[in-house]
C-alpha cells in the first residue's frame, strides 16, 4: 500500500513538473497561444509606434539610407518570425491535444477541472512580438 502512494505521489510530481516544462516551452515562443484559446494576438505596431526602428535610429545616428535599410531589414526579420511561429504552431497545437488526452485518461474530472484553473492561473501574460 506504502508503494503504491509513493508511486502514486511520484506520478503526479512528474505530472506536475512535464507541465511546468511545458509552460516554459511555450513561454518562450512568442506569441504563443494554446489550443482552442479564446485571446486574441496583438498585431505589431504601426513603424514609428513602439517599434525598435526609430530609437535605433536615434541611438546610432543613421542616416536616411541606413535608417531605410534598417527598417526593411527588422520587417524582414519580423515577417521571417511570424512565419516560423506560424509553421511551429500545429506542431505545438498537437504536443498540447496528447498532453490533454493523456491528462484525461490519467485525471479524474475534478482533478482535471483544477488542473485547468492552475494552468489558467500560471500561464504567462502574451508577448507582444518585437518590432
Amino acid at each position: 500500500m506504502l508503494r503504491k502512494v509513493l508511486f502514486q505521489s511520484m506520478f503526479v510530481l512528474a505530472l506536475c513538473v512535464f507541465a511546468g516544462a511545458l509552460m516554459v516551452i511555450g513561454s518562450m515562443t512568442a506569441g504563443a497561444q494554446p489550443a482552442g484559446s479564446s485571446r486574441n494576438s496583438n498585431p505589431p505596431p504601426p513603424p514609428g509606434e513602439g517599434s525598435r526602428g526609430p530609437v535605433l535610429e536615434s541611438i546610432l545616428g543613421l542616416n536616411d539610407k541606413q535608417a531605410v535599410a534598417l527598417h526593411n531589414a527588422l520587417e524582414s526579420e519580423r515577417a521571417a518570425m511570424h512565419a516560423l511561429e506560424e509553421s511551429l504552431r500545429p506542431k505545438r497545437d498537437a504536443i498540447r491535444a496528447a498532453t490533454r488526452s493523456k491528462l484525461e485518461a490519467t485525471l479524474s474530472a475534478a482533478q482535471l477541472a483544477r488542473y485547468d484553473e492552475w494552468r489558467e492561473a500560471h500561464r504567462p501574460p502574451l508577448r507582444r512580438p518585437n518590432n
